[in-house]
Parts: C-alpha cells; structure tokens; sequence
C-alpha cells in the first residue's frame, strides 16, 4: 500500500483561509482552461455557487470551504481524458461518454497525496451524482 504523504494539515489549511496557494491554483486552472476553451472561469463560477449554496444551506464557515477545495480540484482529472474526446464537437459516443464519467475517479487519483478529508473526497467523486444517485 502506498503510504499518503499529507502535503499539508487541509483542516488547518482551511480554517486558516490559506488552503492552497493562489498563483499555483490560477497557473493550474490557467492551463486547462486553455486546454478546453469552453471551460473559461467555470471553476471559479462553481466555487461562487457551491459558496452561495453553502450559505443558503447555513453552512458553517469551514463546511464551506470544503465545498470550495473540491469545487477547486473536482474536475483535474479530465487532464486523464484524451483531448480527441473533450475537443470533440459532435456528440459523444457511448464509450466516449463513459471514458468522460471517469474523470471524478481520475480526480482522486490525482490527489491522492493530498491529505483530503473524507467529505471533500466524496464531493469530488459524486459532483455528477443527482440527487437520487443516479
């Protein structure tokens, strides 16, 4: 079993207001916008969302900011989806489509050196779930 190195306290991180730091979070997000067009400023749109909901729920500050970290990371793992399927301008076939539900799955495996807390873990591999599982 590989052993997780915690790359930082992410309870203290987030209580602290200084989760990860912002130029390598923008760099990072820079990048895949520029990979998917279409994508431009989402992350920041769904954290804004996830924000207002949080809020709306009467969330506490730090359940929040865990919505806010997975809202951050919870698609990374689309960088595992060849770009001949995410550029892809007619529809998906199926097998395309199931290689794109992948990404959540491939999310946590991108962070899987981070020491996540088990709440964020879930929001990052559900985000696509609705309401009734499905």
């Amino acid at each position: 079993m590989k052993k997780r190195i915690p790359l930082c306290d992410i309870a203290a991180a987030i209580n602290s207001g200084r989760v990860f730091n912002k130029k390598l979070v923008a760099a990072i997000l820079g990048t895949y916008d520029a990979r998917i067009p279409d994508t431009n400023g989402r992350t920041y749109r769904v954290i804004s969302w996830v924000r207002e909901i949080g809020y709306r729920m009467s969330l506490s500050e730090f359940e929040i900011k865990e919505l806010e970290v997975a809202a951050l990371f919870n698609d990374i793992g689309m960088w595992g989806i060849p770009p001949s399927i995410l550029n892809k301008l007619d529809r998906l076939t199926v097998a395309e489509f199931k290689i794109i539900k992948q990404h959540p799955k491939l999310s946590l495996q991108t962070l899987v050196d981070f020491d996540l807390s088990q709440n964020i873990q879930d929001y990052i591999l559900h985000h696509h779930e609705s309401y009734d599982g499905s």
